[in-house]
């Protein structure tokens, strides 16, 4: 068996972290500017959502408020330095976006695991916590690869070195 990296496998790594931030920023920056224009199709479900949850939240300047939260979360994700932050706003916004699917049953659900339209578009954020599952845990071993190649003490004994006696 060789022990030779696909090259596809090295590219696939090498623009991976990059590809994720870029479509992030794209969907986010993107998503939240619809909303800011009043252009979003999603503001009647956005108005719906606050009336179970906050009724006496105009819904206008909600989803101002919403697609400019959007924007610097988009944004924030092409500063990999601001990585903490941006994890925790888009975890944040991820959670609220899903209340649809408990709260607003008749709009998101159109039977048993079968999901209308706006709830397939909820659903495909799965696919964002994924990338930013990866963003994140690429993020919490870049310290210790790059202690490893400094030769600091995280370094690991490759799995097929066994010492012998």
């Amino acid at each position: 068996m060789s022990s030779r990296t696909p090259v596809w496998s090295t590219l696939a790594c090498r623009v991976s972290g990059n590809s994720a931030r870029l479509a992030i920023f794209v969907v986010y920056f993107w998503f939240g500017a619809l909303k800011l224009l009043g252009a979003s199709p999603a503001s009647p479900l956005v108005g719906m959502l606050l009336e179970q949850v906050a009724p006496g939240v105009s819904p206008s300047h909600f989803l101002v408020g919403l697609g400019g939260a959007e924007m610097l979360i988009g944004a924030s994700f092409l500063a990999p330095r601001l990585s903490q932050w941006s994890f925790l706003a888009i975890g944040g916004h991820l959670v609220a976006t899903a209340g649809p699917l408990l709260l607003l049953p008749h709009v998101t659900w159109a039977g048993f695991l079968l999901p209308s339209l706006e709830g397939q578009y909820i659903l495909k954020n799965l696919l964002i916590v994924s990338a930013v599952l990866c963003l994140a845990g690429s993020a919490c071993a870049a310290p210790s690869a790059r202690a490893g190649r400094r030769g600091g003490a995280t370094r690991a004994v490759p799995p097929h070195h066994h010492h012998r006696r």
